[in-house]
């Protein structure tokens, strides 16, 4: 018996107005680049961002390119620069860093004379940033600063992520792309079903199929995941802050949602958001069809909160917070 998984982002832009951004110049120096830091939507960002330059001294590969390349005895001692047979270095040595004086109050000290920069992007050369060559590898890391008031609660924090990029040598721009926040929750989703025509792996229809009341275990590196992006346990739902009348995630508008937008959840007073079903940590597969005699679990877990349609026998899905291809999920 086999499982099948399917994990879903699902990417939040938040509707705001943002105000344009002043650019600088493009870099026309071979022995210079470009930064130049944005949203989902390709709008530069407004309130400035703090920076890092690292040179990046991993062993780069090349797809189709042999490495080393050298012919035997080219180089003194046949130096291999491929990873096998090398040790990743320690650390990756700090070249420079920067603040692109932002608008807010709170980025002390402000930006230092002579930075060539603008809220949403900075050159980058050897006479504001020692040390700097062209022809080296760098990697390049933006923290864009919060938008939001001085003192907002984490949940109200307007902003963007940090980002970055690599920078190859004699690159000439660089172009970063921000989250605006808050960080959208992911959600993995799972069907179980009998892999019996044939053993293949595929939900080979209508011979199979889905098998209802299977226990799911989600881990990480570190081990068992217990709990939800918001420390509640797993299978925990909570109420949104818009809906339509029959009760489905909508904007603030009232218009409903399609499956790939998050909703907006409704918050409490310490910012928490407002529980609708408290699960225990336990992810079942669903059983399909009417929701007649179904469990408050499966009520709240089981039926698609876009569609008000159950989902599938042996179907499931958790969201758990920012999800990533290094989570694994196994059946029992």
């Amino acid at each position: 018996m086999f499982g099948r998984v399917r994990i879903d982002f699902i990417r939040w832009i938040i509707a705001s107005s943002i105000a344009a951004a002043t650019l600088i110049a493009p870099v026309r120096d071979a022995d210079a680049f470009q930064v130049q830091v944005q949203d989902d939507r390709g709008q530069p960002i407004t309130n400035g961002f703090r920076w890092l330059l690292e040179e990046d001294n991993s062993y780069p590969v090349t797809p189709g390119v042999p490495s080393p390349n050298a012919a035997w005895n080219a180089v003194p001692g046949n130096p291999s620069y491929t990873l096998s047979v090398n040790i990743h270095k320690s650390h990756a040595p700090v070249v420079c860093t920067g603040d692109t004086a932002p608008g807010n109050p709170a980025a002390n000290p402000p930006r230092a004379p002579g930075w060539a920069g603008a809220p949403s992007s900075v050159n980058i050369d050897a006479s504001n940033c020692p040390g700097f060559s062209s022809g080296k590898r760098y990697m390049f890391q933006a923290l864009p600063w919060h938008s939001s008031p001085l003192g907002a609660p984490a949940f109200k924090q307007t902003g963007w992520t940090m980002s970055g990029r690599n920078v190859a040598p004699g690159q000439s721009t660089v172009t970063i792309i921000v989250h605006a926040l808050p960080v959208p929750v992911g959600q993995i989703t799972v069907l179980v079903f009998e892999d019996n025509q044939s053993v293949n792996g595929a939900y080979d229809q209508p011979e199979e199929h889905g098998l209802a009341n299977f226990s799911l275990i989600i881990t990480d590196p570190i081990g068992k995941v217990n709990q939800d992006h918001f420390a509640y346990p797993l299978g925990t739902t909570y109420k949104y802050a818009h809906t339509t009348p029959d009760g489905r995630p909508a904007d603030a508008n009232g218009r409903p949602l399609w499956q790939e937008q998050q909703p907006e959840f409704l918050y409490d007073v310490n910012g928490l958001p407002v529980v609708d079903f408290m699960g225990d940590g336990t992810i079942k597969t669903c059983p399909g069809g009417p929701p007649t005699g179904y469990t408050p679990y499966q009520k709240a877990n089981c039926i698609d909160p876009y569609t008000l349609q159950p989902l599938a026998v042996g179907e499931a899905a958790s969201s758990i917070g920012w999800c990533s291809t290094a989570s694994s999920i196994r059946c029992r």
